[in-house]
């Protein structure tokens, strides 16, 4: 199975506690808030609404802010917390995804959120007072997580020299010879070990092939382009880039492809392949109880047994896009502690193959999430460069192959689960509308999400 994502940056010219002292001072935000007391995505909003009636003397620190103060002030900033990186990153891909999400699209949906949570947070050192508070509520992520996630992401010798599965990241920033980088943001990508390379973006031809063979190169051809020279802004100053490339064998391989029947509602139906497994693995369904499931899901490990596949299917069919925008960090956060509990039964699981290519600007979802002022003017980046700049554009391409043997991804940037008790043999039929995690579980990290609406046809 391979899976790859490239995620794209274009530049142009909180600890809260159930009580409180009346002296203390409480600065916070909403998804911070939701986030500490583990409320769901679809109820974030009601809740807070909410905790704010009960403690009246807590209010929004200025017109357009995001922060929540009982005293506010120009250098107010949500409080740290011990919210571990991997919650954060749950927490940020899930609502990356679900506000991007293309409700009732009829193609494949395919996003690496944490590709764009790390690229955009390498931008911190170089925001201004005002952007730098956005985005670290938005993005969540500090310097000290992103070098931790950077380290845990690095192979120890043995894995390099017997890998089990082939997982890449790379970044990179091309930058105008116009445009000097103050000495604090230049070390900030120097702790980072973000290479940079001068890029005369005025000669659209040949910047284009650059950066377009930089990005075949680190996703091993699988995403040939990023850019193409009509649509490359002569007059861009920065341009970063990121990749994420896996390539991961099934622990258990697929056997017996049948053609089947692909359905999507109503009369509509596409022919596929049908992959068929027999096997003891580990599953179950979200939902308070088995009489009111929400998702039933089955977890499909690559060799290793560290990275895995989970694939989401409605427990009501065709119910697809209604349960994912209404699935949150605590039903993934209890998924995985049933994975980690290794309680297997023998289930029948029916996939069919699928190849997936996506490209999406991702503009406009992260001004709905409220990453709002990277994207106008007022200097946001005021200690990245002397030059007044902002971010154009965020775009991600991503593609996602599943056949009987493994999975290629790439990409260029509450409710309880429980185990189910069924019959002996039950099923878990992939023959209309799923969903598909690609997780690290050793690090608790989503590396991809995706909603399959269109297998490989026969």
């Amino acid at each position: 199975m391979l899976q790859q994502a490239l995620g794209l940056l274009v530049f142009a010219t909180f600890a809260l506690s159930q009580s409180y002292a009346p002296n203390e001072v409480i600065t916070l935000t909403k998804d911070a808030f939701c986030l500490v007391k583990n409320i769901s995505y679809s109820q974030c909003d009601k809740q807070f609404e909410s905790f704010l009636r009960e403690h009246p003397n807590i209010q929004k620190c200025s017109e357009g802010s995001l922060i929540f103060s009982n005293r506010c002030s120009s250098s107010d900033e949500p409080l740290a917390n011990n919210v571990s990186y991997s919650r954060k990153i749950m927490d940020f891909s899930l609502r990356l995804f679900q506000t991007a999400y293309p409700k009732g699209s009829p193609d494949n949906y395919i996003l690496s959120p944490v590709m764009v949570q790390t690229l955009l947070s390498y931008l911190n050192d170089g925001a201004s007072h005002a952007t730098r508070r956005e985005m670290k509520t938005v993005l969540q992520l500090s310097m000290k997580d992103l070098k931790e996630i950077r380290g845990a992401f690095q192979p120890t010798s043995a894995e390099a020299t017997q890998p089990k599965y082939k997982l890449d990241f790379a970044s990179q920033i091309f930058k105008s010879p116009e445009i000097e980088l103050l000495p604090g943001f230049q070390n900030s990508l120097d702790r980072n070990n973000v290479p940079i390379q001068e890029m005369d973006f005025s000669n659209k031809h040949v910047a284009a092939n650059k950066i377009n063979q930089w990005v075949s190169i680190s996703t091993r051809q699988k995403i040939s382009s990023i850019v193409d020279e009509r649509s490359l802004d002569p007059t861009t100053q920065l341009l970063l880039l990121n990749a994420i490339y896996f390539n991961g064998t099934w622990r258990y391989s697929f056997n017996n492809t049948v053609r089947d029947t692909f359905y999507l509602g109503g009369t509509n139906r596409l022919p596929c392949k049908m992959m068929n497994l027999l096997e003891e693995l580990r599953y179950g369904y979200t939902g308070p109880d088995e009489d009111d499931k929400k998702l039933s899901w089955v977890e499909l490990p690559y060799k290793g047994d560290e990275m895995s596949m989970i694939l989401l299917l409605p427990a009501k069919r065709f119910k697809l896009d209604e349960e994912l925008l209404n699935f949150d960090i605590v039903d993934l956060e209890n998924i995985l502690a049933e994975i980690a509990k290794n309680n297997k039964g023998k289930i029948k699981v029916q996939l069919p193959m699928f190849v997936s290519e996506s490209e999406v600007s991702l503009v406009e979802p992260l001004q709905q999430m409220g990453l709002r002022s990277v994207f106008s003017g007022g200097r946001p980046f005021a200690k990245l460069s002397d030059t007044n700049v902002k971010i154009s554009n965020v775009k991600q391409k991503s593609f996602l192959s599943v056949n009987e043997r493994e999975t290629v991804a790439t990409s260029v940037t509450k409710v309880g689960v429980v185990g189910l008790a069924l019959p002996m043999h039950p099923e878990f039929i992939a023959n209309q509308p799923f969903a598909a995690i690609i997780v690290d579980k050793k690090l608790k990290i989503p590396l991809f999400i995706a909603r399959i609406s269109k297998p490989v046809r026969p």
